[in-house]
């Protein structure tokens, strides 16, 4: 009996020890893993704030347009650098590298001006709408080749009453309603991406003091870290 309550006192004396040198691991590994990732944090904090910061080069110089993008919010207080503008791009041409464009700038009337430098987001954004308006127009001549198919499918049933004239004119007829509806499918693409396309050609861009052919030329700047 007493070899058996020596044995279990050991054995619990020697669980709480193990129980202890466990705690005190525990807490040199949480003191140690702690302290860098305190210093991660405390360094990460700058690194993101500078990525949410617009930054543009214009001839050289660099300048930081997010006060800009915050006033345009808000419009309160004075409007940090004024003489960049708020510009809605309506139209775009590709003019040897430049792009001949029919804007807004901000609260003035419709006028055509050359942008410089203009993001690949607003070029995209004018491929997506060509894209879709194509598919449109596509669309739209199917229909008008399927009406016309009908039309004759209908003639030729009207000159011979029989099971295959009936048959073409059957086929055309859904030819047509299907193609109709693929039409009004691709005309609501086309509205949905126009009433989008706002907000991605809209820009920041300020006169360069500079004209070709007349028109202005707005530089948007070049993107940078």
């Amino acid at each position: 009996m007493g070899q058996f309550s020596f044995a279990k006192t050991r054995g619990r004396l020697t669980s709480a020890s193990n129980h202890s040198f466990n705690s005190n691991l525990d807490r040199r590994l949480v003191a140690l893993f702690t302290k860098p990732l305190s210093l991660l944090l405390l360094f990460a904090v700058p690194f993101v704030a500078q990525s949410a910061d617009d930054f543009r080069s214009v001839n050289g110089i660099k300048v930081n347009l997010t006060p800009v993008h915050d006033w345009l919010k808000t419009h309160k207080g004075e409007r940090p650098l004024p003489h960049w503008k708020q510009i809605r791009i309506k139209e775009m041409i590709n003019v040897g590298g430049f792009y001949k464009c029919m804007v807004s700038i901000e609260d003035e009337s419709q006028t055509s001006v050359i942008m410089s430098n203009m993001p690949d987001s607003v070029k995209k954004a004018f491929a997506g709408i060509a894209e879709k308006q194509s598919a449109l127009e596509s669309a739209r001549a199917q229909v008008e080749q399927d009406k016309q198919n009908v039309e004759n499918a209908r003639r030729q049933f009207r000159q011979n009453f029989d099971s295959v004239r009936e048959g073409e004119l059957r086929d055309a007829q859904a030819r047509l309603d299907r193609d109709s509806r693929l039409l009004e499918e691709r005309s609501q693409e086309y509205d949905k991406a126009l009433q989008s396309i706002a907000s991605e050609t809209t820009v920041l861009a300020m006169f360069s003091g500079k004209e070709y052919a007349k028109l202005q030329i707005w530089d948007c700047g070049l993107k940078v870290n």
